[in-house]
């Protein structure tokens, strides 16, 4: 008996050593970087491409991470997590699944959804994006809301 204990932890610690913590999604749709220009769309394209150029040294780095979890509803583990940036598809999301979000500074509407559901569930952020580096974690919780808050 202790002998088939101390294999099935050595084969538990085995198993769980080599795993990440998370991986960068795979499906990033477009550059999250947000840019004053995108809103404003009666902008000439000389305009734009400054806006670009003066967005790019005031960028912040936001990190957005779908928290791996066990979920009562079955369809929730395919569906992706879709993730907007003032009302743009900026990526999709599996469980344990991070994008890098590249925000010029400012207020920046953050929201993320899934796509499978017909009563739309979501969550939403205002972030600051003031040039600091920033992680924001998001899940489902047991009343099948979605939750999106700040970490760092």
């Amino acid at each position: 008996m202790k002998k088939t204990f101390i294999a099935l932890a050595v084969l538990l610690v085995a198993g769980c050593s080599g795993k990440n913590p998370y991986q960068p999604a795979a499906q990033a749709l477009q550059s999250a970087v947000v840019t004053q220009s995108q809103t404003n769309k009666t902008q000439s394209p000389e305009q734009d491409k400054a806006d670009q150029a003066s967005a790019e040294q005031g960028n912040t780095i936001v990190r957005l991470h779908r928290a791996d979890q066990w979920s009562v509803i079955p369809f929730e583990r395919t569906c992706p997590l879709y993730v907007r940036v003032d009302g743009k598809l900026v990526a999709a999301l599996q469980f344990n699944e991070y994008v890098d979000l590249r925000l010029v500074n400012g207020q920046r509407k953050v929201k993320v959804s899934l796509a499978c559901t017909m009563t739309g569930r979501s969550a939403e952020a205002v972030i600051d994006a003031n040039g600091t580096h920033q992680e924001y974690e998001t899940d489902s919780n047991w009343y099948g809301q979605q939750r999106l808050w700040r970490t760092k």
